[in-house]
């Protein structure tokens, strides 16, 4: 049976309400919150890949129903897979994985689909995907990583591979994507980071960021940072700006630019100068700044604001003016979160209905349970899950209305392992299904040992 958490809707605080429903939860509000259910959905049938280490959501074949992109390294050594499921019967419809020509001796792509981007960066009006691949050997470079980019309409036979300028070893380049434009021309880019270990940092003191422009990757640039620190693009962010395009900003978790905290980050306008503009954690509430980061309008003011997560000993989360990036407020995590690796963060849609978007915290471990942060530009109010999570997209799931979050939990976050699964959490304001009509056992996914037998 499917495991159940239920809060109804009342009028008192939130803390009191989930504190007492027995959810994890610690916060001081909202004042009012939707009825709050956290169940298993579906389960994936086999351990060979972890499922679930990426999503998206998208409409991949422009038939105006959108598609559950699954990013899945291999566990057992072969070559990771990208699933494509139809989220309304979670039926696999198709699948890409890394394709290579009879003569490309090329290895270690297990870690294929570790990460994903999207985006129309040709301009056909269909969309592509760029599938992250960061173990893979490069020319004889042992695992400097690549990233592969399926252009509309998807084809696994058909891809373009991207890499480094500068391939290193043990680089992983595609651990971390971005899709925005970067240089305001009216084409869409992608930004590839390579967050390297400190210890191979240290060796080469060469950090940087690669960015492909559209419409054809012909173009590209690498960025630099030096002396960033280990980790530097540990976090990717694409931010909007008010005139069009885009900024680039990149974590640098580890970067030592005081005697204060370590952490920053830097940002690129690159339509305005080739220089990034640099800001560093300014307090040790902030140590490790970088770490993550999302944008969205976190206080409900109408405009969307920069964060940055700093893990570890920091512990806290940072706004800053999306247009100026003056630093507007810092909040620290609740108890319940302290602690935490480090792992992304994801903007959520306005589920408390308070005008003010949310954010997700995903784990980087098995004992990082995820997390939501309600309207954390206003408070600290907070949902904590009995579970990690590597992804999640948020979609009407159950045709009530009302959104829900789908949140994966790869074999590498389940406790002692096990088949990997996708879990709900549903925010109902208004109940328009009985609770017994709903799902309660999960939907079984095949594996893909048995989808390939048959």
């Amino acid at each position: 049976m499917a495991e159940r958490r239920s809060i109804g809707r009342s009028p008192v605080a939130l803390a009191a309400l989930l504190a007492s429903a027995g959810c994890g939860v610690k916060a001081k509000g909202p004042v009012e919150t939707p009825s709050i259910e956290v169940y298993e959905t579906a389960q994936f049938g086999d351990l060979r890949y972890d499922y679930g280490s990426a999503m998206l959501l998208v409409d991949a074949d422009q038939d105006g129903d959108r598609e559950l992109v699954v990013g899945s390294p291999a566990r057992d050594g072969g070559d990771g897979i990208v699933l494509l499921i139809d989220p309304a019967a979670f039926a696999i419809e198709r699948l890409l994985v890394p394709w290579r020509r009879i003569d490309d001796t090329s290895a270690n792509h297990h870690r294929f689909g570790s990460s994903l981007a999207h985006g129309d960066w040709n301009g056909d009006g269909r969309l592509d995907l760029a599938v992250g691949d960061p173990a893979a050997d490069v020319g004889g470079v042992a695992e400097a990583g690549e990233v592969w980019v399926f252009f509309g309409p998807l084809d696994a036979a058909v891809s373009t591979r991207l890499s480094s300028s500068l391939a290193d070893s043990g680089s992983r380049f595609g651990a971390t994507l971005a899709s925005g434009d970067f240089d305001h021309d009216g084409s869409f880019d992608l930004a590839v980071g390579a967050p390297r270990p400190a210890e191979l940092t240290a060796a080469t003191d060469a950090n940087s960021i690669e960015v492909f422009f559209g419409p054809d990757f012909t173009r590209r640039e690498r960025w630099d940072a030096q002396s960033a620190g280990g980790e530097f693009g540990a976090a990717l962010v694409a931010l909007p700006r008010t005139e069009g395009g885009a900024a680039l900003v990149a974590g640098a978790p580890e970067w030592n630019a005081n005697a204060i905290a370590r952490g920053g980050f830097y940002a690129w306008e690159r339509f305005v100068d080739v220089a990034a503009r640099t800001i560093a954690a300014d307090d040790r509430r902030e140590q490790g700044l970088g770490r993550a980061g999302a944008c969205g309008d976190f206080d409900g003011d109408g405009h969307d604001e920069l964060l940055v997560a700093a893990f570890g000993s920091g512990d806290s989360v940072t706004l800053y003016h999306a247009d100026t990036l003056a630093r507007q407020r810092r909040r620290s995590l609740p108890a319940p979160l302290v602690g935490r690796a480090g792992a992304p963060v994801v903007t959520l849609p306005d589920v408390s209905r308070d005008g003010a978007a949310e954010l997700m915290l995903l784990s980087a471990s098995v004992e990082e349970r995820v997390a939501l942060l309600f309207s954390p530009g206003r408070s600290t109010s907070h949902l904590l899950l009995d579970r990690a999570g590597a992804a999640v997209v948020v979609f009407d799931l159950d045709g009530d209305g009302d959104l829900e979050c789908l949140v994966s939990r790869p074999t590498a976050l389940q406790d002692g392992g096990g088949l990997a699964d996708l879990t709900v959490v549903d925010f109902t304001w208004t109940r328009v299904q009985a609770l017994g009509a709903r799902r309660r056992a999960p939907v079984r996914i095949p594996g893909m040992s048995e989808l390939l037998n048959h």
